[in-house]
């Protein structure tokens, strides 16, 4: 079952800015049963990354990274929305471990603050996440 502070595996079908390949990691930031979708945001290690960019008000580093193996800090200024079907639980890493709540904590504020300011929501449907990601069917 898919909950907040679990962390998600895959290729995103759309970005804010770059378009990549590869596989990125997500953390669950709620779900909505209401509307039958889930909100992500997006984990990133620090090794190759500019100290400028690291410093951005919207970013927070990770302390207790151990779960995710490198240091890693949490882009909090967009929400990746995802409508949710249970195949999406094939994609949760980690086991299904989650993030310390104090350090959820900490970034849920910090993204309530970055939508204060601005509201950067990418959406995406199951069969767009489906294209990207196909889910392997083993016999």
């Amino acid at each position: 079952m898919i909950q907040e502070r679990q962390f998600l595996n895959f290729i995103p079908p759309k970005l804010d800015g770059d378009i990549v390949e590869d596989k990125r990691r997500y953390m669950i930031i709620a779900k909505n049963d209401a509307n039958k979708t889930i909100d992500m945001i997006n984990i990133s290690k620090i090794s190759g990354k500019k100290a400028r960019n690291l410093l951005k008000d919207y970013n927070v580093i990770i302390d207790d990274y151990v779960l995710l193996v490198l240091p890693s800090f949490a882009k909090t200024n967009v929400i990746y929305r995802v409508e949710y079907f249970k195949e999406l639980e094939n994609f949760i890493s980690f086991g299904g471990k989650k993030l310390k709540q104090e350090e959820f904590n900490i970034i849920i504020e910090k993204n309530k603050q970055c939508f204060k300011k601005n509201k950067n929501i990418i959406k995406f449907t199951k069969d767009e996440f489906l294209r990207k990601n196909p889910i392997e069917i083993s016999f």
